[in-house]
């Protein structure tokens, strides 16, 4: 377990029924992200594919109970914060990546986005 640590990046917002949190993950002092979805009965944890190639699915981990109770000790119990949480709003995170994707191909002075002109 001491190979992992985690912290809150940021409370997405609630989400149907539950809460979606963004984790920072650090293993073997490797950055990852991961999510953590929670209700008042359930909960899901989810890493990122690059952490998942050097571990294998996460709930098979030895370590995944304790890991989930580090979790839950971190982040705000559900009753408290779902009422104070606005609906998950991903059109930030949508216009972020077509931000950095335009940045990666930027059209070419003269060049245009459609062979009609």
């Amino acid at each position: 377990m001491n190979d992992f640590q985690f912290s809150v990046l940021e409370y997405m917002g609630k989400l149907e029924n539950g809460v979606l949190v963004i984790l920072s993950i650090i293993y073997k002092k490797r950055y990852f992200e991961g999510t953590f979805f929670y209700t008042d009965q359930d909960m899901v944890f989810t890493i990122s594919e690059e952490l998942q190639e050097l571990i294998g699915d996460i709930k098979k981990h030895p370590n995944y109970i304790d890991m989930i109770k580090k979790i839950l000790k971190m982040v705000v119990p559900y009753n408290e914060i779902y009422n104070q949480l606005d609906p998950a709003d991903f059109n930030k995170w949508i216009d972020k990546v077509t931000e950095m994707e335009a940045l990666k191909n930027p059209l070419i002075y003269g060049d245009s986005e459609s062979d009609d002109e």
